[in-house]
């Protein structure tokens, strides 16, 4: 889950993912973009993630919007973590932490419930990525 994706999370982090090992971002929607710079990123984004969904398909990759969120958290392997910033910064020369997580009922429901409350814009529901 990050507010401020961008295209690098595909080839950062799940280039030599597994393809049985199914992903899931949670992102903010792109009419939270204003400025230029913010709607380029998102458009960019976009564009691979277009790519991704083709080669993943709906059973290997989700992708939701969802404006009610705040923190920046991932959750690997039912393992979960804080992110200091936005994971699209992390390897440049801004601060950046990571903190685990218990994995508690609660913690997961934070999950949980972006994903429920959320929309999906590609996944089992939405098989044409927009």
């Amino acid at each position: 889950m990050d507010r401020y994706f961008d295209q690098t999370i595909f080839s950062r982090y799940f280039v030599d993912s597994p393809r049985d090992v199914p992903i899931t971002l949670i992102t903010w929607p792109e009419t939270t973009c204003v400025s230029t710079r913010d709607k380029q990123r998102y458009a960019e984004f976009m564009d691979i993630s277009r790519l991704f969904a083709q080669e993943r398909q709906p059973s290997g990759y989700r992708l939701f919007t969802n404006r009610n969120f705040h923190d920046r958290w991932l959750r690997c392997d039912d393992k979960l973590f804080v992110l200091g910033g936005s994971i699209k910064d992390l390897g440049n020369d801004s601060k950046f932490t990571i903190s685990k997580l218990d994995f508690t009922p609660e913690n997961a429901a934070h999950f949980d419930e972006a994903t429920r409350t959320g929309t999906e814009v590609f996944g089992p529901t939405r098989p044409c990525h927009p």
